[in-house]
């Protein structure tokens, strides 16, 4: 049996898929895909899968993972990613397969492209208030926890690594703590930040693009 972890964006249309919907779309696919994989036992068998870092409703994301098990012992990584995509649509592409390698709590970063859309936000205006927002040595939020809503300063949690804007529109690209400990949610920052700055834009768009380790690893 061997462990294996495929790597696929989801984008498009996609995003609009929820966690739990994507879990059975993935699995319906390893179904299709006439992959030999490994079913739990007992009563109620099923294809053993498990997401790192599940995405939030509405995102895009380029380093999405999923692991699974295969029957033998080894197995053409290439035909796994070619099998899975004649089962998948076009905003759900895999873009690679390997064997499992790190463990999902070395999960610890995550770096974000945020895009803005529509009137409100003035040319250079937003990327300046952007950057004087990071700037700040304390930024609290409520955040909703396990027990309940908690005040977290998530200046410490976040880091703005980009930043432009024009006359309808803009980007940042942000690195949010992410994984087991803390998971910072990009919609928790832009609302900090509407309150801050006042900017209104008419739409946004969040794409994850890395997910990272604590020593700035990509998670493989």
């Amino acid at each position: 049996m061997i462990n294996v972890r495929v790597f696929y964006t989801k984008t498009g249309r996609a995003r609009f898929i929820s966690h739990l919907d994507m879990m059975r779309f993935m699995t319906r696919a390893l179904k299709r895909s006439g992959l030999p994989v490994w079913y739990t036992e007992g009563f109620n068998r099923h294809i053993y899968t498990t997401f790192a870092l599940p995405l939030s409703l509405g995102f895009e994301s380029l380093c999405e993972f999923m692991d699974f098990r295969l029957l033998p012992d080894e197995f053409d990584m290439e035909e796994v990613a070619t099998r899975l995509n004649a089962c998948l649509t076009p905003d759900i592409r895999i873009t690679g397969a390997a064997p499992v390698g790190m463990d999902p709590k070395e999960i610890t970063w995550a770096d974000f492209r945020v895009t803005f859309f529509g009137n409100g936000i003035d040319e250079g205006g937003m990327e300046e208030a952007f950057r004087r927002f990071c700037d700040q040595s304390e930024i609290l939020v409520e955040k909703k926890t396990k027990k309940g809503i908690s005040t977290v300063d998530i200046a410490p949690l976040m880091q703005l690594l980009d930043a432009a804007s024009s006359a309808d529109g803009g980007w940042v690209k942000l690195r949010l703590a992410a994984g087991s400990t803390m998971n910072i949610n990009p919609n928790l920052v832009l609302s900090a930040f509407w309150e801050y700055s006042g900017f209104a834009p008419a739409q946004t768009q969040i794409t994850r693009l890395r997910v990272l380790t604590k020593e700035l690893e990509d998670f493989a």
